[in-house]
This record gives C-alpha cells, structure tokens and sequence, in this order.
C-alpha cells in the first residue's frame, strides 16, 4: 500500500468514526483534504553507506559534553571516572600520561585502534563506531583530569 492510499484509508477511517457526531465535516471534504495531503511531494532522503556493522556515534547540531559523548559511545561499559572496572579509571590514565610529549595522539590512536597490555590482560576493542572529532573530544577530558 503506497503513501497515498494509506493516506485517504486513515481520512476515510476517521470519516466514519466521526460520522455518528452532529457537526462532523462531510466525507467529500475529507476525502478531497486527504487527496490534497497525499498529492503534496514528500522529500525522499539519499540512502546512506554504511561503512561498518557498528553504528557511528556523531555529534548532534549543539555540541556535546565529553561525558554525553563517553555515555553516547559506551565507555563507561568498561571505563570509570575515578576507579577501575574492567578497564582502567580515566584519572589513572591522566596520572599515567600527564606531562609525557605525543600522549594526546597516543591515546587518541589507542582508543581508535584498541590496545593491550598497558593495563593488564584484558584488551580495549577498537572503536570504529566513534568519529575521530569525538575520540579527540573524550581524550582531552581524559588529560584533564586530576
């Protein structure tokens, strides 16, 4: 059933729902109101590739938070603020890093790709569902921490 014909089927519907009241509309204006609504363009959008099974965290018109985006990309699955989960607290990475020269890239390389081994066993999958812009936003938060 085309957009149309769902269209006049849903007036024609309420038509006759709202036939048992005194002051309703004639069926012949709500079928020409539906037939206009249904002859009105509707803007198809383009099909988006899909460059991956995961989905893509973006940023949405306003800016997000570095904590939205780490809930928005499930960091917090793994990570804490301030105390070890499956992997490590983000204020033991700041700690770990601060003041080294190239941490920034570093971590930001690490989070994209994954890694192991820095802080134990358990390995970090890549996270290919972030956008870089956000990888970027999420690691400076990291550094920023004391």
């Amino acid at each position: 059933m085309n957009k149309r014909h769902r269209s006049i089927l849903i007036m024609l519907s309420l038509a006759a729902l709202s036939g048992c009241e005194p002051d309703s509309p004639p069926i012949e204006r709500m079928v020409a109101a539906s037939a206009a609504v249904a002859a009105t363009p509707v803007p198809v959008a383009a099909p988006v590739p899909v460059a991956s099974a995961a989905p893509v965290v973006t940023r949405a018109a306003t800016p997000m938070t570095a904590m939205q985006l780490a809930e928005a990309s499930r960091c917090f699955s793994c990570h804490a603020i301030d105390r070890k989960l499956v992997g490590p607290a983000w204020k033991d990475i700041a700690a770990k890093y601060r003041g080294q020269k190239g941490a920034e890239a570093k971590l930001i390389e690490k989070v994209a790709k994954g890694g192991s081994g820095a802080w134990g066993t358990v390995p970090m999958p890549p996270n290919v569902q972030v956008s870089q812009a956000d990888i970027k936003t999420l690691v400076r938060y990291i550094l920023s921490l004391k």
